[in-house]
């Protein structure tokens, strides 16, 4: 086999590895399907941490396919075995990685078997699941045989790629929820008057969304606290509802904030109404606090459509998907 050559250079010998097709010393370069291979472990792994029914099964398949396509690139590209049809029947793939991978029977039996389970998720009729347990069963084996084929650093090239992987998704998260905020900025600029290349300041959650009966109250705590400080140009505070457009059961949101402040404190989803008309009790009681203390209150109402502001707020707190 090819992991035998070995290079001569200042007097030492530089064991030639197979994976990278580099000898070992020189700077390493990952070949294409040995990144994909990474790549695949790395998406498996994060799927199967969502620890549900769907997403361990899919990480199941993703890790088999991987292996599948991992073994076919190392046979052709490392001990250069040429197929005759383009694709190979995964028994006879596992009996050519037998007899080309040293001391791999066993690891490569419990691999065929895990392939078969694979292929009963994938093709049954019928509902099935499977367990993290299996899975990082499987992937333990992965490891292991990766190591008989010549791979250095498996596991944290792998941890590595999880790495990678949800950071990426904490980037997107926070992109998202820039862009969120910005348009929430832009809306109550726009309502009331501020000038665009100031910054409308922090917007807060100011309650659990849902909860109406703990919006009015925090509703109240919030007036009562801006009312005793002072004015500007004649009023104290100033209130932006938002409401969703053309639904049928359309929520209402409010953003409070004392009238010289940039900290803006929203009740986000706790109210909803038919077709946003606010005929509930809930926000007549909070439009009716509004009414009598008009004379303090600068009160804007504004639509937006379904979902406008979704990504604001972390999903943590708001019950809701990113």
């Amino acid at each position: 086999m090819e992991h035998k050559i070995s290079k001569i250079s200042q007097g030492k010998a530089y064991p030639y590895n197979p994976i990278t097709e580099r000898f070992e010393g020189e700077i390493e370069e990952k070949r294409a399907w040995v990144n994909d291979f990474y790549r695949s472990i790395g998406y498996s792994l994060f799927l199967a941490n969502q620890e549900n029914d769907t997403s361990l099964r899919q990480s199941y398949i993703l890790l088999d396919n991987a292996v599948e396509q991992l073994l076919k690139s190392y046979l052709k590209n490392v001990t250069k075995i040429k197929s005759e049809k383009n694709e190979i029947q995964f028994d006879s793939l596992i009996s050519k990685a037998m007899d080309n991978i040293e001391n791999s029977n066993e690891i490569l039996e419990r691999i065929l078997e895990y392939h078969k389970t694979r292929n009963k998720l994938y093709h049954s009729s019928v509902y099935l699941s499977i367990s993290k347990s299996r899975f990082l069963d499987y992937l333990d084996d992965v490891f292991l045989l990766c190591k008989l084929m010549g791979f250095e650093n498996i596991s944290d090239i792998i941890s590595e790629e999880f790495s990678k992987i949800m950071q990426q998704l904490s980037n997107n998260r926070t992109e998202m929820r820039y862009q969120s905020l910005k348009q929430i900025g832009d809306k109550l600029k726009d309502n009331f008057g501020i000038t665009p290349g100031n910054c409308q300041g922090d917007i807060l959650l100011g309650n659990i969304p849902g909860d109406s009966f703990g919006a009015i109250d925090a509703t109240k705590t919030l007036f009562y606290g801006i009312f005793g400080r002072e004015e500007v140009n004649g009023k104290k505070a100033r209130v932006l509802e938002i409401i969703e457009a053309n639904e049928e059961n359309a929520f209402h949101s409010f953003f409070i904030s004392h009238a010289n402040s940039v900290t803006w404190y929203c009740l986000y989803n706790c109210f909803w109404s038919k077709w946003g008309e606010g005929e509930k009790r809930d926000i007549q009681q909070i439009r009716e606090l509004i009414r009598q203390n008009e004379d303090k209150i600068d009160y804007k109402v504004d639509y937006i459509r379904k979902g406008f502001f979704q990504n604001a707020f972390d999903s943590y707190f708001t019950g809701e998907s990113i």
